[in-house]
């Protein structure tokens, strides 16, 4: 039996971001209405818990999360939004040995399989950028970074960002 790795890194709370890019977040959740989908052949493994609360249908309960009929095949789950087309689905994809590639529509990264804690310390942040990101863009304009560069919270939450991809090696899209 193989080792696996144990990484810990602290969880991604919405209250980190601070008040003001809390509210943004929170309005843009409650804009797109988001809607877990799990494949029937990934039921074991589902992300439910750490998108509890932000997602409308996933649950703690692996029972009460929404299954599809079919079965996912590469995708391990996905995020519809229920006001917009736009669907953030998560590809699962087994490689040599106990090493999957993990991909998301803007970042993609090595895990090992079946390791602990994908969905919460890695996943969920790069959801939550990705909601911000179309709020920001909602509030703000196309060129919101300029609005925002000497705005501390979102310099802080931007160099949290930098952290997570260079501790997982996440890589840009």
């Amino acid at each position: 039996m193989t080792e696996k790795a144990k990484v810990y890194v602290e969880p991604f709370y919405m209250r980190r971001l601070g008040p003001e890019l809390s509210k943004i977040l929170r309005d843009q959740l409650d804009y797109l209405c988001p809607r877990l989908n799990v494949g029937t052949d990934r039921s074991t493994f589902t992300p439910g818990f750490a998108f509890e609360g932000m997602v409308s249908n996933a649950y703690r309960k692996r029972s009460l999360t929404k299954l599809s009929d079919q079965p996912s095949g590469d995708v391990w789950f996905s995020v519809a939004m229920d006001t917009t087309s736009d669907v953030w689905a998560v590809q699962y994809i087994q490689g040599e040995g106990s090493q999957v590639k993990v991909v998301t529509p803007a970042a993609e990264l090595y895990w090992v399989h079946e390791t602990r804690g994908l969905a919460e310390t890695v996943i969920r942040p790069l959801f939550i950028d990705w909601v911000l990101r179309k709020g920001l863009t909602r509030e703000f304009g196309a060129g919101y970074a300029d609005h925002l560069e000497t705005h501390e919270e979102y310099r802080r939450y931007s160099r949290g960002l930098i952290l997570l991809y260079q501790t997982f090696g996440i890589r840009s899209r």
